[in-house]
């Protein structure tokens, strides 16, 4: 009886992926290999995969989680059945918990970073600007100059350590943006994107994602996407005709 490949996948490891966000994705059979299941989904912008690929050679089930692989050879479908539980119980013990550890320890803002600007941003800039003894009356110009000039003092330095410093000048960014009329902050909502928890400036001329801006700005050196980024919130007239520092 022919092995039924991709539904004992689904039976035995489909029901967990999908209840951790994960979409399975099986290709098309090749001469030699067949990539029969690619388990993957995206958090916060960084992705997550595991794959399945089946030598049709030497009859093996190749599975690859990171740096972990499990290679073993099947011969009916009991022994192919009993290599996929093997995959299914290392993503359960270890292969999950790895998948999401690596993740926490890359750089850049989490859904839960968002929840704390979309819900107490005017706090966090006033942190900031109490730390560092900023006048409050300086004018826009010089606030956005002060905000790229902080980012640039963090660049180079580990994530981990700066991370909150950073959260902080995305906050006072947000205020910074928001002092212009016809301004306010919520989710997410662009066409057919509605993502609630995305910090999200709207302003008379377009949208603007701060915590992005703030990130590109240290991990990208793009520090013209902190002034472009003003062109949404400000008269195109008077955007041109600004007197930038940078």
């Amino acid at each position: 009886m022919e092995i039924e490949y991709k539904k004992i996948i689904n039976q035995k490891m489909g029901k967990e992926a999908k209840a951790r966000g994960f979409k399975m994705v099986s290709l098309s059979p090749g001469i030699s290999k067949w990539p029969i299941a690619i388990f993957k989904k995206s958090v916060d912008g960084h992705s997550q995969k595991y794959d399945i690929n089946l030598d049709l050679v030497y009859n093996k089930v190749i599975f690859r989680c990171g740096k972990n692989t499990i290679e073993k050879k099947y011969e009916d479908e009991e022994s192919y059945t009993n290599i996929i539980l093997e995959c299914a119980k290392f993503m359960n013990e270890t292969g999950f918990k790895m998948l999401d550890e690596k993740i926490a320890n890359e750089p850049g803002f989490r859904v839960e970073d968002h929840r704390r600007i979309l819900e107490g941003y005017q706090k966090l800039a006033d942190e900031f600007v109490n730390k560092n003894n900023i006048d409050e009356t300086i004018a826009f110009g010089d606030r956005i100059y002060l905000i790229v000039s902080k980012i640039n003092e963090l660049k180079n330095m580990d994530w981990g350590s700066i991370k909150e410093e950073l959260l902080l000048i995305g906050a006072y960014y947000c205020a910074t943006l928001l002092t212009y009329p016809d301004t306010r902050i919520g989710g997410l909502e662009a066409g057919m994107i509605r993502k609630p928890d995305r910090s999200t400036i709207y302003g008379p001329n377009g949208i603007v994602d701060p915590l992005f801006n703030v990130y590109n700005a240290w991990m990208k050196d793009d520090d013209e996407s902190i002034k472009r980024s003003c062109a949404d919130v400000m008269a195109k007239e008077e955007y041109e005709a600004f007197d930038w520092k940078f």
